[in-house]
């Protein structure tokens, strides 16, 4: 009796678990790609303040501070 429940219970999880690691191997995908996407954004962003701290003291900077770069809240962080 104890051993039909058991397999009947692992019968389930199999049939359950399937569907459900298709579906995050996709999503896996999408989130990579989103994360790829606000990447490019906030590189543009420090590119676009250093082509204007450039315009304004004729020098480079290297410190994010110096061009008042503020990030976004990271996912984990809380964003």
């Amino acid at each position: 009796m104890d051993t039909n429940r058991y397999l009947d219970r692992l019968f389930y999880l199999v049939i359950i678990g399937i569907p459900v690691l298709l579906v995050i191997s996709n999503l896996m995908h999408l989130i990579t790609r989103a994360k790829t996407t606000e990447a490019k954004l906030q590189i543009q962003h420090v590119h676009t303040l250093e082509k204007y701290f450039f315009y304004l003291q004729s020098i480079y900077s290297d410190d994010l501070e110096q061009l008042v770069y503020e990030h976004e809240r990271l996912y984990t962080e809380g964003g």
